[in-house]
């Protein structure tokens, strides 16, 4: 078990020097010992103690059968496109969800390594995007986790005038993107408006969706309950709440103006939609938000100081960094003895 916290140690430290590193020989050896020590860290880590791990051996197999599109689509394709290829090459279920589990891993690896590269994004915010996530994206979510990231880099470009048509796969990789791919129209002069009708049509939606006729809408909103089901929340999703927008209301104290642009608008309505509806729902679209709130881009003026404090200030998320590998993980994790 030592050796298991020695390597979140070094995961988490080769990662925070590479992000306050300037683009150098060192910084590239950071990132070498991040992809290094993180792949460590997975493989020595057993796929059954990741949280969904039973769910996905039970629910995939090989007998999938889409009658329609729309069928299709709300069966999310991406895992199961990734369940037949890997089935070509391994038959049973625990060597072919072994293969996906790596597969993510690496995937989510790349765009953390490409976050660290990033200039114009400050230590702290890729500090606490990192230590949020890493272990949700890159260990336990196999069919959203993709998507995370793909939104990630979306957002982190809108926010400069470029795009990506990544952002166009989400939907097929997880349904939930279906709600801030509209995000894809913010710059449209009648964006307000758009996102208004928006709003007014998925309330309705989702709280009657379960009672309509339409088999789309029926798997969003099905998805949607099933997190309050699957998870029980707790005091703890309402104290994340009530950090989310305090967060929101400190970005406003620093963003002003900028605080209202369309693209932290929009993930913020959505957010706070999603927690009424279930709290564990917006834990799922709370990351959305953070990413709005985190890849904006500022001019540091006058809080050069202040960025340059919470850049080094930022080490102590180490703390909470354990408390997501434990929490991403079954309690067998503390009671199982590991060795290379």
């Amino acid at each position: 078990m030592e050796l298991i916290f020695t390597l979140v140690v070094l995961v988490y430290a080769s990662y925070f020097i590479g992000c306050l590193l300037p683009k150098n020989k060192y910084k590239f050896l950071c990132a070498v010992f991040f992809v290094g020590f993180g792949f460590l860290l997975r493989n020595m880590i057993a796929f059954h103690l990741t949280k969904d791990y039973d769910a996905y051996i039970h629910y995939f197999s090989d007998s999938f059968v889409f009658v329609s599109w729309v069928d299709y689509i709300s069966k999310e394709p991406y895992l199961y496109i990734l369940y037949r290829f890997f089935g070509l090459f391994f038959s049973s279920n625990e060597t072919i969800f072994a293969a996906i589990y790596y597969l993510n891993f690496f995937l989510i690896t790349t765009f953390f390594v490409w976050l660290m590269f990033v200039d114009d994004v400050r230590t702290w915010k890729k500090n606490i995007f990192f230590t949020l996530f890493y272990f949700l994206f890159a260990h336990v979510l196999l069919r959203n986790g993709a998507q995370y990231v793909i939104f990630a880099y979306f957002i982190y470009l809108i926010y400069r005038n470029r795009n990506t048509y990544l952002i166009f796969l989400t939907p097929f990789i997880h349904l939930t993107s279906s709600a801030p791919i509209i995000l894809v129209f913010h710059r449209w002069k009648y964006y307000r408006w758009l996102l208004l009708a928006f709003v007014l049509l998925l309330i309705p939606m989702l709280f009657l969706g379960k009672f309509a006729n339409i088999p789309l809408l029926h798997t969003i909103t099905y998805r949607i309950v099933t997190y309050s089901q699957e998870y029980h929340f707790s005091l703890a999703h309402y104290v994340f709440f009530a950090t989310i927008i305090g967060g929101c209301a400190v970005a406003y104290y620093f963003l002003r103006k900028r605080f209202w642009n369309p693209i932290i608008i929009t993930t913020l309505i959505i957010y706070l939609l999603s927690f009424l509806i279930s709290p564990i729902a917006g834990f799922r679209y709370s990351p959305y938000l953070l990413m709005s709130l985190l890849f904006i881009k500022v001019e540091e003026g006058e809080y050069v100081r202040l960025n340059t404090l919470l850049d080094y200030g930022s080490v102590v998320l180490l703390g909470y960094f354990f408390y997501s590998l434990i929490d991403t993980h079954s309690n067998d994790l503390l009671l199982q003895n590991f060795s290379i």
